[in-house]
């Protein structure tokens, strides 16, 4: 097994094609996330663990530790089962019915010369980077494959996925090359026409805006609008206009960075989205506004005094997020995609290579830029077919400054390493001057609504409001919309559902 990642490295002039089987990974290899190669270490029983430092780091002694009697060593040598999966069982069941011929031969030479020195070299200092080799094959006269065991005990699972995505040993090459393309800048040399209202940032950048309803300086409720996934400043709230004069609502909605008519922000973040809100409300002079979010709870964090109300609408969950029990987040992750699992996968621990994935066309990437059905419940159907009556000329704005820059940086933020954890956050409105409201459908598809009742427990100052047939696209619903916002502006107990 061990050999295998040398070949391409000396003998890449023999080679046909390669198959690297469950391949064993070093821990200690530069290039791998610490984080990452951390966890999966930890995953491991104790007593694999001192076994592969003690090979890494004192591998003189090496041959005592294996034959000491007083702690345990190697579970792999000792035949502990605790390393074999399931499968890894019936395995081992069908085999033991079939005659062993040569096995006593396997260690005849001494357990030193075979068994210990292949950990002591595989867990060493290695002479060279496997996330650096070139690919053996340049001329695509071959191919290079890993295969993994998802349940793999022995090679821990999230170590083995962030190395495939990451191109362990000789598939690094194929990602090298691959970089995403400049954004196409509105108002720049061969880049689109800016065709909306902008105001300048204190970065430079400009963000695009639109407002609707009410004149602002005859208005009772200011609302800001932050746009989703995949859409834009043009968003459709089907709001009545008699609902909108009768309450007096002014309402601001912007393109987020990267979208639309507004410039992409190469530092964007969880709090850059949130600046961007509040940077907006001055210079808008929206002293108290409400705050409508289909995108995240990032603003709690750094605009607080900003707000006179918020409403959550199926916001979006980060799997990664410290206060999830792991074990519910498992659960509720591998209910998605296949696909749409990669895609986060990749997001999180290798956001790098994001780019190169989601154009792939090999494999299919994300439901939901795909319009998948499989992402929709009944009533979502039904909510799609009144807005395709609904004409929008702009919808080609949402990715024109390219989707790396829109699309892709939303994934990489959304659902990256959060500077804080949203299930800490304090009660922004402690004396009840305002209200957070938290909507979700129970049928959502592509928000986990286990996930977002565990958000609403951990934090008891939301207000909590789940659709029983409702799916992701809840504010998009004619009677929801306008429930939405009397709930927030009129602090209303909703009346449809």
């Amino acid at each position: 097994m061990l050999c295998v990642h040398f070949i391409p490295f000396v003998l890449f002039f023999r080679l046909a094609g390669a198959s690297l089987v469950v391949p064993g990974v070093n821990y200690w290899w530069h290039g791998i996330p610490a984080n990452i190669s951390r966890e999966a270490f930890n995953t491991l029983l104790g007593q694999d663990q001192w076994t592969f430092r003690i090979a890494h780091y004192a591998p003189w002694l090496f041959n005592w530790w294996m034959t000491q009697k007083w702690f345990p060593s190697l579970s792999m040598m000792a035949g502990n089962m605790a390393v074999f999966c399931d499968p890894d069982l019936e395995i081992l069941k069908e085999l033991s019915k079939k005659p062993s011929v040569g096995q006593e031969k396997i260690r005849q030479q001494g357990m030193y010369e075979s068994l210990f020195r292949d950990i002591v070299i595989a867990y060493g200092n290695w002479e060279f980077g496997p996330l650096d080799l070139t690919n053996p094959l340049p001329e695509n006269e071959g191919s290079v494959h890993i295969w993994q065991g998802y349940d793999d005990k022995i090679i821990p699972r999230m170590f083995t996925e962030a190395a495939a995505v990451l191109g362990v040993g000789v598939l690094l090459w194929a990602f090298q090359a691959i970089r995403p393309p400049p954004p196409k800048i509105c108002g720049s040399k061969g880049g689109p026409k800016v065709t909306s209202p902008r105001i300048k940032l204190s970065d430079g950048r400009h963000l695009a805006y639109e407002v609707r309803g009410v004149p602002k300086e005859n208005a009772k409720y200011k609302v800001i609008v932050v746009h989703g996934f995949d859409s834009s400043k043009h968003i459709y709230l089907p709001l009545s206009q008699e609902l909108i004069d009768e309450l007096g609502i002014f309402i601001v909605t912007y393109d987020r960075a990267g979208y639309g008519d507004s410039d992409p922000n190469p530092k964007r973040s969880v709090k850059s989205e949130a600046y961007d809100v509040e940077e907006l409300a001055d210079q808008m002079q929206l002293e108290k506004c409400f705050h409508r979010n289909q995108n995240s709870s990032s603003c709690f964090q750094t605009i607080v005094r900003r707000l006179a109300g918020a409403a959550l609408i199926v916001p979006a969950i980060n799997f990664w997020w410290p206060s999830f029990p792991s074990e519910l987040c498992e659960s509720e992750y591998k209910k998605q995609p296949k696909k749409d699992q990669w895609k986060l996968r990749i997001a999180h621990y290798v956001p790098g290579l994001l780019y190169w994935w989601m154009t792939l066309k090999w494999f299919p990437s994300c439901s939901i830029m795909a319009r998948d059905p499989i992402i929709f419940n009944k009533r979502d159907f039904e909510i799609l077919k009144k807005m395709l009556q609904v004409p929008n000329p702009n919808e080609h704005k949402i990715r024109q400054q390219g989707e790396f820059e829109s699309l892709f940086k939303d994934l990489m933020v959304g659902f990256g390493s959060w500077e804080f954890d949203p299930m800490e956050l304090e009660n922004p409105f402690p004396h009840n001057e305002g209200a957070v409201q938290l909507w979700q459908g129970r049928e959502d598809k592509l928000v986990p609504v286990e996930l977002q009742r565990f958000v609403a427990k951990k934090l008891p100052w939301i207000k909590y409001h789940e659709v029983p047939d409702g799916g992701h696209l809840i504010v998009h619903d004619n009677g929801l919309c306008e429930s939405i916002f009397k709930a927030l502006l009129l602090k209303q107990k909703p009346t449809v559902m």
